[in-house]
């Protein structure tokens, strides 16, 4: 099982992706190619983040289904936030041992 933190397997990733086409009814969620074209950009995203992102979009009220750069950019704005809330928390941490 991969932490949320860790970037997703390629399963995963393609799990979350192909919900995310189906949304819009588009043809390509099945296609195997333009999966894995999406797969390729969030090799490296944290699954939490790649998450955050699916829901953004899942509630929006847009009519067509999101850019993969759309999902790469929430989805990089959203790990970039918990990174900085992660490093005020140890710095938080790091002060009070220090009282």
């Amino acid at each position: 099982m991969t932490s949320l933190s860790s970037p997703g397997s390629p399963r995963q990733i393609a799990e979350v992706v192909t919900r995310l086409l189906r949304i819009w009814s588009d043809t390509s969620a099945s296609d195997k190619s333009v999966v894995q074209d999406w797969i390729r950009l969030f090799l490296d995203v944290p699954l939490a983040s790649l998450f955050a992102a699916y829901e953004h979009f899942l509630r929006s009220d847009r009519e067509f289904a999101p850019k993969p750069g759309q999902v790469l950019a929430k989805a990089t704005t959203h790990a970039e936030l918990i990174e900085m809330k992660r490093l005020a928390v140890e710095a938080a941490l790091g002060n009070g041992a220090h009282a």
